[in-house]
């Protein structure tokens, strides 16, 4: 049976509803069975190439939005510094996807870069059915220099991944699990923020604190 508590892995404090509707990005009121039912994840990869730079890449996307790439860029060459981006495009048309982009400077010490990259979007719920189906097209481009790549001018993905909601004395927060299952539940951290602790300056909507984290992409060598 499907219930709330399926659809999510919930962890840590007590979460509101409230806030994890902000962390999806949803309007309130709603239906919970609008929750409910957005609980699926699909799972891409695959491998491309482009000169001597080849990328082996994942990417999860979970029908309440989330989403998460990672890669991993291998430069064969003989000269170092080239540089490159891959693209991950899940609608061309509109322009939305992420990317990735680096370069190996040093091939003696490695020749391998490891990237990745995570957060929230809820154009991925609202066009679920289109992009489960079909999921990413990746593109890899390399050249000798940062201006010699000409992308497609894909739209970045949101990256909101935290939302806290509140009033009086404690602050609900909501956010992204560091230690999300790939190919689990959409994983949701609850947290309980007191003021005293310092919940900052945040703007007011509606007469209730409302702010919003931004995830850094992680570079691993």
């Amino acid at each position: 049976m499907r219930t709330l508590k399926t659809s999510r892995k919930f962890k840590g404090s007590p979460i509101s509803i409230r806030a994890l509707c902000g962390l999806e990005d949803r309007g309130v009121p709603l239906s919970l069975m609008d929750i409910v039912t957005s609980d699926g994840v699909r799972n891409f990869n695959g491998k491309v190439k482009n000169g001597d730079v080849d990328c082996t890449w994942d990417m999860t996307i979970w029908q309440n939005g989330f989403w998460s790439v990672k890669a991993d860029f291998h430069d064969g060459g003989v000269l170092a510094g080239d540089f490159f981006f891959a693209e991950f495009v899940l609608d061309r048309d509109r322009g939305a996807g992420t990317k990735l982009e680096g370069s190996i400077l040093n091939l003696i010490e490695s020749r391998h870069l490891a990237l990745n990259n995570d957060g929230s979007d809820r154009w991925i719920r609202e066009n679920w059915q289109k992009v489960e189906a079909v999921g990413p097209r990746v593109n890899l481009h390399v050249a000798p220099s940062v201006g010699g790549i000409i992308l497609e001018g894909v739209g970045v993905l949101g990256i909101a991944i935290a939302f806290i909601f509140g009033g009086g004395g404690k602050m609900f927060g909501a956010e992204r699990c560091d230690d999300q299952d790939l190919h689990g539940p959409a994983c949701v951290h609850g947290r309980i923020v007191s003021n005293d602790e310092g919940a900052g300056d945040t703007p007011s909507v509606g007469g209730s604190q409302i702010s919003s984290l931004t995830a850094v992409s992680r570079t691993t060598k």
